[in-house]
């Protein structure tokens, strides 16, 4: 995974999922990935003009064994231009 990542700083996002959802994520998980990430995404186009770089990893339990989805990511700080063209830092 090291090999893959991009030579820039990133941080540790943790998305946790409101308990009135939880059984949503249960049976549909790959949509809880594609919230996340498109969230993400969005904000980094509308508000930075950029496309970020993005790790998640699913945890389903919390540090109590009781079921409590939530996601860790792992997002470039700042992402690529739009236009392909240069490296964009907010």
């Amino acid at each position: 995974m090291l090999n893959d990542l991009l030579d820039v700083p990133y941080h540790h996002v943790v998305l946790s999922v409101p308990a009135h959802l939880r059984g949503v994520f249960a049976y549909n998980r790959p949509q809880l990935f594609r919230a996340a990430s498109a969230a993400l995404s969005q904000w980094a186009r509308d508000v930075h003009g950029m496309r970020l770089g993005i790790v998640q990893v699913l945890h389903t339990f919390g540090s109590d064994l009781k079921w409590h989805p939530h996601l860790h990511l792992v997002v470039s700080e700042g992402g690529l231009s739009l236009d392909g063209d240069q490296w964009v830092r907010p």
